[in-house]
């Protein structure tokens, strides 16, 4: 692979969190509360020494600033921060329909995920730990039925510059500047930009200085929504897409009649030639050859994974790329929607703040999957631990071929636990895996969502690590 010149300290969470008074800082850039909307954030210490936190609101309009929450957290300890609750709606944390950026700061390191439920559906993700001045988004909509947002957060003291561009398949279709005041949160809902069509777009975000940039998307006829963070630095020249098919049958909404449909958008100035590789996790055969796609610079191309025979078939996508791409995955089945960004760094370690045991029946436990891929030459052996709020816990460990996805259900380690308990999930391995967790909520009709998780240990840039093996 082609060296990627990607700043390292944007990816070493110790280095980019810290911001001079001893403090850290991770960041969500997309907050808004309101007595119908579910919104909690949880909080956890992964590491061996107690750390003091703070979690703020920063508003896009009137006062900037509100302490939502502060305290300690023991080594493994964890806090839920109930923002909103329509059960309680007396209690909201937050000035209510007014959008904000969350800003976690700690004396140590931290993670946290997101939970909002809104429009009839549940989505959800983890705080991120850096900002970047060149961020892209491989497919945006414009539709009455859909509300796209594009949320940005300004970390810095001074006022940064955005323009934010929109690219169809006729070329540049709209583009817009502001200005964002420093440590404010602004964006934009696409469906009320008057001077851009209805349709799908690739967006290129460029700014003065190192911002957050989100994008959540909600459908209002299917229900269905997704929370994530865009792309940054320009793109990539690697990234792994660990579940790309969600074709599991036993699942609401499986089955032959739905796809996955993969976005490629190429915000650079050259052509890009990209190449996705196929990892088949259910051992099905046959697995089709890698697709060679040429994107055009500031084109966009869709992949069809049911035209390609992956329909019912749990599959992982691994790709490069000789230009910089953004990537992501939109599986749309009877009920949900996910999107699922690629992963394009490797570490050591992952942090997951936030999982959830369910019975849904009283001999069916339903829970969330870990996945891990090992992009080496040389196996690599992994560790799973499992801690839950009752204290219990409970260790897995695997490992992983060169060139391997491990599906971890967090059903096999935990049938001794009952309904009811959140969990956080660490990875620790020998060498650098691409880890996320996949999220199933069987008692809501939208309930599925990846979520990231938060690189630790020793992080590299995924195309330096990655080898792909020759053909057979």
């Amino acid at each position: 692979m082609n060296n990627d010149p990607i700043r390292l300290e944007h990816l070493e969470s110790r280095v980019a969190l810290s911001v001079g008074d001893g403090m850290q800082e991770i960041y969500y850039p997309d907050g808004f509360a309101n007595a119908s909307i579910t919104e909690t954030v949880s909080i956890n210490n992964p590491g061996m020494t107690t750390v003091q936190y703070e979690l703020w609101a920063r508003y896009e309009t009137g006062q900037r600033d509100q302490l939502i929450r502060s305290g300690s957290l023991a080594p493994g300890a964890w806090a839920d921060v109930a923002i909103s609750d329509p059960d309680n709606p007396g209690a909201i944390a937050v000035r209510p329909d007014t959008p904000f950026a969350f800003v976690l700061r700690s004396s140590g390191q931290v993670t946290a995920a997101l939970r909002h439920d809104d429009w009839g559906s549940s989505a959800g993700n983890s705080f991120f730990a850096f900002g970047a001045s060149i961020w892209s988004l491989p497919s945006v909509t414009k539709d009455p039925s859909i509300r796209d947002y594009i949320v940005v957060y300004n970390p810095n003291p001074a006022p940064v510059d955005i323009t934010v561009e929109f690219w169809g398949d006729s070329g540049l279709a709209h583009s817009l500047s502001t200005t964002l005041d420093g440590l404010r949160r602004g964006g934009w809902n696409i469906n009320r930009i008057a001077d851009l069509a209805r349709g799908q777009y690739g967006v290129r975000i460029q700014c003065s200085a190192d911002v957050i940039v989100g994008h959540s998307h909600y459908n209002l006829v299917q229900l269905v929504s997704s929370i994530n963070i865009a792309t940054f630095d320009r793109g990539a020249l690697a990234g792994a897409l660990l579940s790309a098919e969600f074709s599991d049958r036993s699942r609401p909404g499986g089955g032959p009649s739905r796809d996955t449909l993969v976005a490629v958008f190429n915000p650079s100035a050259e052509a890009a030639n990209v190449t996705l590789h196929y990892i088949v996790r259910d051992g099905s055969a046959p697995i089709p050859a890698p697709t060679e796609l040429n994107i055009p610079a500031k084109g966009r191309q869709w992949l069809s994974m049911r035209a390609l025979g992956f329909t019912d078939r749990e599959v992982s996508i691994v790709w490069e790329s000789d230009v910089r791409v953004s990537v992501a995955a939109f599986s749309s089945r009877a009920s949900a929607f996910i999107v699922t960004p690629s992963v394009r760094v490797a570490a050591t370690e992952w942090y997951f703040a936030a999982a959830f045991v369910d019975r849904v029946q009283a001999s069916v436990m339903d829970t969330e999957d870990v996945l891990v891929f090992n992009p080496t030459a040389q196996d690599i052996e992994v560790r799973f631990t499992f801690t839950f709020r009752n204290g219990a816990s409970a260790v897995v460990t695997k490992s992983l071929s060169p060139f391997e996805v491990e599906d971890v259900d967090v059903d096999m380690p935990v049938q001794g636990i009952g309904a009811g308990h959140p969990f956080t999930v660490r990875v620790e391995a020998s060498g650098p895996v691409v880890a996320m967790l996949e999220h199933w909520n069987h008692r809501r009709i939208s309930g599925h969502f990846p979520a990231a998780g938060q690189p630790g240990g020793t992080i590299s840039v995924l195309s330096d690590v990655l080898v792909i093996p020759a053909p057979r």
